[in-house]
């Protein structure tokens, strides 16, 4: 059933339906309410462009426009009883629900990502997470930081570990290379005062401990010890 018809077929230049409103206020220039309780798939608006050959067009389906002395709060608001869930104003994109991107290619930000949560923020994957810097040619850091008396913490499972460089890590903590004529590590303390320790060891035993206590191991290429740092008995 169809109230109103209005063809306008023969139509293919100019414009359809011309509404000006050149003096509104406070009112709307085009207002569809409806206080129906027994809404189902029916809708309030239908825009619906289905052509009958293949065809491609240069224009917009849909646009909203302000011209140069124009300047409003919003606009677009999407409401649900009053509050926002989406608007889109002209500085300014919120959201104040979940976004679902299921689309299988990239998702493009100019700029930064900033979690204002002052709670907890998380960055999670359901899948092996890579995060890369700069492009393949370039020779970018990636820089972890935090402020005042904040650390970075690997806080991984009973039986994860951690892995600097290529292959598998054997231990908690691994450092993997194959370089010539280098060194896998370094650990510096640049201070250059008479007071300055370069690198600590403990182990959980209290007392003077016994030979079997060993702090640091050398191992060769096929994982004989060679060598060892080891308490002296108490």
């Amino acid at each position: 059933t169809t109230a109103f018809t209005l063809g306008a077929d023969n139509i293919s230049q100019g414009i359809g339906i011309d509404l000006s409103l050149d003096q509104l206020t406070t009112g709307y220039g085009e207002s569809i309410t409806s206080t129906s309780s027994i809404l189902t798939t029916g809708r309030l608006l239908n825009l619906d462009w289905s052509p009958i050959l293949s065809d491609t067009a240069t224009g917009d389906l849909f646009r909203l426009n302000i011209g140069p002395n124009g300047n409003v709060t919003n606009l677009l608001n999407i409401t649900d009883n009053g509050s926002t869930l989406f608007r889109v104003a002209e500085n300014q994109i919120e959201s104040a629900v979940p976004h679902s991107f299921t689309a299988a290619g990239d998702v493009s930000i100019a700029y930064d990502l900033l979690f204002t949560n002052q709670t907890a923020s998380y960055i999670k994957s359901n899948a092996p997470l890579t995060i890369e810097a700069g492009e393949s040619f370039e020779s970018n850091n990636l820089t972890l930081k935090t402020y005042s008396s904040g650390n970075v913490v690997f806080d991984t499972a009973t039986n994860g570990k951690v892995l600097i460089g290529t292959g598998s890590a054997s231990l908690k903590f691994t450092v993997s290379d194959q370089f010539q004529a280098t060194a896998a590590a370094m650990i510096e303390n640049s201070y250059n005062g008479s007071d300055a320790d370069g690198l600590l060891v403990k182990l959980g035993y209290t007392g003077n401990g016994a030979t079997s206590n060993r702090f640091i191991t050398f191992l060769n290429g096929t994982g004989v010890m060679v060598g060892r740092v080891q308490a002296t008995t108490g």
